[in-house]
C-alpha cells in the first residue's frame, strides 16, 4: 500500500467504498437472503452459496465469507478469524488481513501504518459512533479491492421486538 497521509487513505477507501455500495445496492440493502452451507461434504466450500432474491427472477449466487460481527448494542467489533466456531476457510481473507497487519513492521514509524496495524491486529474493537465502524469497513474494503465484490451487512435480531441486534458482515465473492 501506498504510503498516503491517513486522511487521503480515509478519503480513498471511503470513496473506494462508497462506489461499491452503490453498485450493489440492491444486494446490501435486502433481508431476502438465504446462506446455504452443505454439511454434507464441508470440505467443498463450492457448495456454500449466499443466495439473493432466492426464487425469483432476480435470484442470484456468490461465494461469502465471513468478515466479522458488530454488536450493535455494545459497539464491539469482532473479526471472523477470532470465531472458534467458523471453519477456517470460510475465513481465509479476513485471517490474510491479519497476517498482512502481522507484516507491517513498526520501523516505518508512520501513523499511517501503526492506524491500520491497530486495525487489523485488535480481535476486538469498540466504537463510540457508527461512522467508526464504517471508516473501518471500508478501509477492510480498499485494502482487499479485487478479492471480494462488496461487503454484505446481515442483521440477526436477539429478542422478539426486535430491538438488539448483531449485524454479522460477510464477504461477498464471485462463483
Amino acid at each position: 500500500m501506498e504510503n498516503f497521509a491517513l486522511d487521503q487513505i480515509i478519503k480513498s477507501s471511503l470513496s473506494y467504498y462508497d462506489n461499491q455500495n452503490i453498485k450493489y445496492f440492491e444486494y446490501i440493502n435486502t433481508q431476502d437472503v438465504n446462506i446455504n452451507i452443505q454439511k454434507e461434504n464441508p470440505y467443498n466450500l463450492d457448495n456454500d452459496l449466499i443466495i439473493f432474491f432466492k426464487n425469483s427472477e432476480n435470484e442470484k449466487s456468490f461465494n461469502f465469507e465471513l468478515l466479522g460481527y458488530f454488536d450493535n448494542q455494545l459497539n464491539i467489533w469482532i473479526w471472523g478469524w477470532l470465531l472458534p466456531n467458523v471453519d477456517y476457510d470460510k475465513t481465509k481473507i479476513c485471517r490474510d488481513l491479519l497476517d498482512y497487519g502481522l507484516k507491517l513492521q513498526p520501523s516505518t514509524n508512520s501513523s499511517e501504518h501503526a492506524i491500520i496495524k491497530s486495525l487489523l491486529l485488535n480481535s476486538r474493537q469498540k466504537f463510540d459512533e457508527y461512522v467508526q465502524l464504517e471508516i473501518n469497513l471500508s478501509i477492510i474494503s480498499y485494502l482487499i479491492k479485487d478479492n471480494i465484490l462488496f461487503i454484505y451487512p446481515r442483521k440477526l435480531y436477539t429478542d422478539e421486538k426486535k430491538k438488539n441486534f448483531i449485524t454479522i458482515y460477510y464477504f461477498i465473492k464471485k462463483l
